[in-house]
């Protein structure tokens, strides 16, 4: 069909188009993003896979390309209720934890198509092993070593393409605990490496560099993936291990008590 006028100013020129038809901005928005992905819970699954798709076909209209079912999230293992009075409030989660840490904890521990249980103690627990005691006690040791022996690295971001290929698939999928567990793989290969290495007790400086600037390179990589997920903290990483010489910087996560 002919052009919408967004499509127009750019083929014709702004005063050509304004003499044609125009259509209004609603139309340009429909067909920017529709046909496109809807999202629901498990309880809204008859009105959106069959009530709505059947109304979209009736008005001559393009079906969804894809509907997300998501499952429920309980607490402590029951169906949250304001009867119960066992709500979460994940604004008073931030507030406490931090908006990086709570949607890292909620997406590596809610399943996307299943129903998934939050607890704080299972937060807590998620936040030390994953977030203080991995990603952020390797930044922080990969760090404090290269500052400390004065060694200059020769990295650059995106150049794991094993790591981009996995990532994306459960990306794809929309497996995002499944994505995570991809880029936190590569934390524990690159602790295990390190651990075996010890550079700590190496004296030769190339040495040392030959151990750290590969688990650089991981961590930098890993944090272009991060972004989706936890912005702030991704960001922080990226700019920090963009440096010639890295600096240790504060903790990225205190482990909780």
């Amino acid at each position: 069909g002919w052009p919408c006028h967004c499509e127009r100013v750019n083929r014709f020129g702004a005063e050509e188009a304004s003499e044609m038809a125009l259509c209004d901005k609603e139309e340009c928005d429909y067909k920017k993003f529709w046909p496109g992905v809807q999202v629901c819970g498990k309880d809204n699954l008859r009105q959106q896979t069959a009530i709505w798709q059947a109304m979209l076909m009736s008005a001559g209209l393009p079906n969804s390309k894809q509907v997300l079912v998501f499952g429920f999230i309980s607490a402590d293992g029951q169906k949250m209720s304001k009867t119960l009075g066992n709500v979460v409030n994940p604004y008073d989660i931030v507030e406490k934890y931090g908006t990086d840490a709570v949607r890292y904890c909620l997406l590596k521990e809610i399943k996307p198509f299943s129903d998934s249980d939050y607890s704080e103690d299972k937060f807590k627990n998620l936040y030390n092993a994953d977030l203080a005691n991995g990603l952020g006690n390797l930044v922080a040791r990969v760090s404090n070593l290269l500052e400390k022996n004065d060694i200059e690295i020769d990295i650059k971001p995106g150049s794991d393409n094993i790591l981009k290929e996995r990532f994306e698939a459960e990306m794809d999928g929309y497996r995002f605990d499944l994505a995570l567990e991809v880029l936190w793989a590569k934390i524990r290969e690159s602790d295990e490496f390190l651990s075996e290495k010890k550079p700590w007790k190496m004296e030769d400086k190339s040495e040392i560099k030959n151990v750290l600037e590969p688990i650089a390179q991981n961590i930098l990589n890993i944090s272009i993936y991060l972004e989706s997920f936890m912005p702030e903290t991704a960001s922080k990483i990226a700019k920090q291990f963009s440096e010639k010489k890295v600096k240790k910087e504060e903790p990225l996560f205190m482990r909780l008590s």
